[in-house]
């Protein structure tokens, strides 16, 4: 148990130590308002992650252990990896049409981040999204063969590799959220299609309601509950960013995040 909480404290540990050496830079190329604006692009990653299955994937881990047979076993990875992706990339792709109703709602009005580039964060949003559901499936399945070592090496590199894009994309293009965000989508297309492949090649590709339906009806339950200890914690950035406005959020979730240093890299490993 040690050794394995060691290895994952390693991933959270260096997306700490590299995220406070970038502070400076993130700041000065996002400004307070990118930033207020990229914490509530957080905010709702997190909340459309719980919406669409992150939950399903969680139980997955919980109802792989239950199953008696390899056959079984494989099935339960395959059955919510297929699920969750199929509700994901459905229903985050029917939501792209509703960009310009849904960017106010995200992510507030144009300030000193115009309306232009607020819709483009949101839409890079959504797209991101699907994929970063299939990254959290393919590291769960790795956390239930206890391959704790691949798991922080895909989360180590898949950190470089976004912080490089963004040192291009934020500080050399000047793009802002925008840089932030497809910074973000390049590293979970190239994770989620590797891990996702990996799973569907190595196990054969298998939906079967009859192991699914238990995990479905487990997990059902704490969809409300994610949302709502969602809302208790981090609803306030987006009550800032619409009565204070875009400079006054970023300091806000910049304080937020130092807040949180030790917490987020306790609990990941403990999980």
């Amino acid at each position: 148990l040690v050794k394995h909480s060691v290895i994952y404290s390693a991933a959270p540990v260096l997306r700490q130590v590299i995220s406070i050496g970038m502070t400076r830079f993130y700041t000065g190329w996002l400004g307070p308002a990118g930033q207020g604006v990229k914490e509530n692009v957080d905010l709702w990653l997190i909340a459309l992650q719980q919406l669409l299955g992150q939950n399903v994937l969680s139980a997955m881990v919980r109802f792989y252990y239950d199953q008696k047979g390899e056959r079984e076993r494989d099935g339960v990875v395959t059955s919510c990896t297929i699920l969750i992706l199929l509700a994901a990339f459905l229903i985050c792709g029917l939501a792209l049409f509703f960009v310009p109703w849904l960017t106010p709602l995200f992510l507030g009005r144009g300030e000193v981040v115009q309306e232009s580039e607020l819709a483009k964060t949101c839409t890079l949003l959504l797209l991101l999204v699907p994929f970063q559901l299939g990254t959290v499936s393919g590291l769960y399945y790795l956390q239930a063969l206890k391959r704790s070592g691949m798991f922080t090496s895909i989360q180590t590199a898949k950190l470089l590799l976004e912080v490089g894009l963004n040192v291009y994309l934020m500080g050399a293009r000047q793009l802002g959220v925008v840089g932030f965000m497809l910074a973000m989508l390049v590293g979970e297309i190239v994770t989620s299609t590797a891990l996702v492949g990996w799973i569907l090649v190595s196990l054969r590709p298998r939906f079967d309601w009859k192991l699914l339906e238990p995990v479905v009806r487990y997990a059902a339950p704490l969809v409300p509950d994610g949302m709502l200890q969602l809302l208790l914690h981090q609803a306030d950035k987006r009550i800032v960013l619409e009565l204070l406005g875009q400079n006054a959020a970023g300091i806000y979730g910049f304080g937020y995040r130092i807040a949180y240093l030790v917490t987020n890299m306790v609990l990941g490993p403990f999980g």
